[in-house]
């Protein structure tokens, strides 16, 4: 009965000072509110990339450009990538002599860039995918109208497109696209098929694009005679990292790089892939908690401070207090109870909303066409419980051993 009676006393002199109170907890809650974001949107994104591998199905491996003397997920690889470095010595003959490997099964070489697309008076500007024809066999891509293009068409150089969903509501509404023409760089292009719908690849909207045969891409769109990556599917996956070094062995002949600083190229298969990103996710995960726990810390300290200050105006009250019978076990429990409350508030108000913001990254992302699923960090949520107890104790431990020391005579005279 006596500690009911702590717990409604310490409630009481938090409610007694409200704006004090949720300026006290407000620091943890952005810690908090901090750590349940991170691990609900790395969880969805980590979803979203163990989606986006696993659609090119196990038996596959990618072979794509790289800047030489640089590792392919080195920061000085990606950055050169993103700032424009183009290699040019990928080409289709290389994939050709893959396709002659025991192991190989099928593969397509791609390109792609960003294209104004064109019908009539309507303008959208659209990912253009330059892709093989056995991109839809190997990506188990399905039509919804029409058809995909074949190799004869490829090797051709028809001007035929397939639009995904998204592209095609745009530029055509309810009509029927199918052999109308849409231009491309001022060449016209015969729609021969729609896309069902695939949904968002990493920042790419796949429903939002147009996809041309290869060949066509590079000598009539493009200008170029190179890929810049590639899908190889095997027969066998058991042999996936004896193929991944054949293939390997077989670019550096073509492209005469001896030592592996000179390659502008590497390949990766899908279990490495998946190996890769749980590396970086786990160091990324790592790290951004670890900034959220300092910011944690801070909460924690500015806690304790608010904690120390109310021990010193309430001198004289728990004077009075001890001098009515109260013990020192008595006043310790009132002082801890009352910043345990204030930590258990602010971790639950934390949770709330960060709960509340990765919801709504999620249908944001959502409305934009972006696949972003919202998922429930439980471990953060056993996290930020947890810290919220610990430095309930932790922080609050020094303040109340504080009051609970205090001569009751000395409180009584304190002004």
């Amino acid at each position: 009965m006596m500690y009911k009676q702590v717990v409604i006393l310490s409630l009481k002199n938090l409610l007694a000072n409200k704006a004090r109170s949720v300026l006290t907890i407000l620091g943890m809650v952005i810690g908090i509110t901090a750590v349940v974001v991170i691990f609900s949107t790395g969880n969805a994104l980590k979803a979203q990339l163990n989606s986006y591998i696993d659609s090119f199905g196990p038996n596959t491996l990618q072979v794509e450009v790289k800047t030489p003397a640089t590792s392919k997920t080195s920061f000085s690889n990606v950055s050169s990538m993103a700032m424009g470095a183009t290699i040019t010595t990928f080409k289709l003959s290389d994939l050709e002599a893959m396709l002659k490997l025991p192991n190989v099964k099928d593969a397509y070489g791609m390109l792609m860039s960003q294209e104004q697309i064109t019908y009539r008076e309507e303008t959208k500007r659209s990912y253009l995918f330059a892709m093989g024809p056995s991109a839809q066999k190997i990506d188990q891509t399905k039509t919804a109208a029409g058809r995909f293009y074949t190799d004869d068409e490829d090797r051709g150089l028809a001007r035929v497109a397939v639009l995904g969903p998204e592209l095609s509501k745009k530029l055509f509404g309810d009509d029927n696209p199918l052999d109308k023409f849409i231009k491309i760089r001022r060449v016209n292009f015969r729609v021969i098929g729609v896309l069902e719908p695939r949904g968002a690849s990493m920042i790419v909207n796949l429903d939002d694009a147009v996809y041309i045969p290869v060949r066509t891409a590079q000598k009539l769109v493009l200008g170029v005679d190179h890929i810049i990556s590639s899908v190889i599917q095997v027969y066998d996956g058991n042999l996936m990292d004896q193929t991944v070094a054949e293939i390997t062995d077989l670019m550096r002949q073509r492209h005469k790089t001896i030592t592996p600083d000179k390659e502008d190229f590497h390949v990766t298969s899908m279990k490495e892939a998946r190996d890769i990103m749980d590396t970086v996710f786990g160091y990324l995960t790592f790290l951004l908690v670890a900034l959220a726990g300092i910011s944690l810390l801070v909460g924690g300290v500015g806690i304790m401070n608010v904690m120390f200050v109310s021990v010193r105006e309430r001198t004289y009250e728990i004077g009075l207090r001890k001098a009515l019978g109260a013990t020192n076990r008595v006043i310790l429990w009132q002082f801890l109870i009352e910043t345990t409350i204030v930590v258990l508030v602010a971790g639950c108000v934390g949770i709330l909303l960060g709960l509340g913001i990765s919801l709504s990254i999620s249908l944001v992302a959502g409305s934009l066409g972006f696949s972003w699923p919202f998922i429930l960090p439980f471990g953060a949520m056993g996290v930020g419980i947890g810290f919220s107890i610990l430095f309930g104790f932790v922080f609050g431990i020094l303040p109340a051993r504080q009051a609970a020391k205090l001569n009751p005579i000395e409180a009584l005279r304190f002004e």
